[in-house]
């Protein structure tokens, strides 16, 4: 039977702390069952314009926009190719912001981003372009839209013990 989840340690400024991480499919399979989220889908976001496929998620058949924010969540590989979530954020449709930035040597002292640290401390493992969307109920003014995809977010933050964007 595939393992739904594996123990990571992950180590800042010489704190080490076990993370529950589970795999991409545990996650979409749980996702998928969950009431009240209105679709969850997977993308493979591209190194060159990977956001273009976007635009015909967030509007809807008339050409006005559905769905302006949304959740997600990013995953690292492992060695062994098996995908973990380690990001739970949240953006918009016109100008998403998904980065899949490593930590500059310029900036390593100041940055606080834990999920690059790891990444950084951590060769063998990257960063996957596969990335799961997650929208909630469609249509609805910019301040509910935005309060449902920030609920959203940490929703799946704490369900699945991911870091911030």
């Amino acid at each position: 039977m595939e393992k739904d989840s594996d123990y990571f340690d992950i180590i800042i400024n010489g704190l080490a702390l076990k993370f529950k991480l589970f795999t991409y499919d545990y996650i979409l399979k749980e996702l998928k069952d969950c009431e009240g989220i209105e679709s969850v889908f997977s993308l493979e976001l591209p190194e060159e314009k990977p956001f273009s496929g976007l635009k015909k998620i967030y509007l809807d058949s008339d050409g006005n926009e559905k769905y302006h924010f949304f959740a997600y969540i990013k995953f690292f590989e492992r060695e062994d190719g098996k995908l973990f979530g380690i990001v739970g954020g949240k953006t918009n449709y016109p100008n998403p912001d998904i980065s899949f930035d490593l930590i500059s040597k310029k900036s390593q002292k100041q940055d606080n981003r834990i999920s690059r640290i790891f990444l950084d401390m951590n060769a063998k493992f990257r960063y996957s372009r596969k990335v799961l969307i997650i929208n909630h109920k469609p249509k609805l003014d910019k301040n509910s839209d935005n309060q449902q995809a920030l609920f959203l977010e940490t929703y799946v933050q704490r369900t699945f013990n991911l870091l911030d964007s």
